[in-house]
């Protein structure tokens, strides 16, 4: 039932979904810094896997190197993404 699914399932007007693999936020160890990056960036990558598959029509992007301050990190880049989004004809 329709209760049953994520909310984002339900939804059904266009989305933009920006998702920042790349990027790790934490203070690991210099040492493990690497293992930590190649497993977020599987996590983030199946995440947006799993989003594109369960909401039709979704423009799910990928902004590489950057993490949840996108907008400080790549703020041109993620600006020309959302005024493209809303500029085009969906």
């Amino acid at each position: 039932s329709a209760r049953d699914q994520p909310r984002h399932e339900r939804i059904r007007a266009p989305i933009l979904a920006i998702f920042a693999p790349g990027y790790v936020w934490t203070s690991v160890p210099p040492e493990l810094h690497d293992a930590a990056l190649s497993v977020w960036n599987q996590q983030r990558e199946r995440h947006a896997a799993r989003f594109r598959a369960s909401v039709p029509g979704a423009q799910v992007v990928l902004l590489e190197g950057a993490g949840h301050p996108m907008l400080i990190q790549r703020g041109p880049e993620v600006v020309a993404l959302v005024r493209e989004f809303l500029l085009s004809p969906n």
